[in-house]
């Protein structure tokens, strides 16, 4: 999962309620962590350590190189211009 460095991650915020990953590359292989953040409505803060097993980034890799080769003009990111956020 390129673009997600150490401690690094994405994250999607339902009004109170925060859904992040990130990616914990202290592991030999390189392992998904979810965190699911509901303390401001509930209390309530969970994270999870996936174990995909070995090899999962790559194989995820090669799936996304044959989505873009069979669909090459709909799996094309842009970066936005300045005057779009304004």
């Amino acid at each position: 999962m390129t673009g997600l460095a150490d401690g690094a991650g994405r994250n999607a915020d339902r009004g109170d309620t925060e859904i992040r990953i990130e990616i914990n590359r202290h592991f030999s292989v390189p392992r998904p962590i979810v965190t699911v953040d509901d303390s401001g409505e509930s209390g309530v803060s969970v994270s999870v350590t996936l174990d995909p097993g070995n090899g999962w980034d790559n194989e995820l890799r090669e799936q996304l190189d044959r989505v873009r080769q069979t669909w090459p003009n709909e799996v094309v990111a842009t970066p936005r211009s300045r005057n779009y956020w304004q």
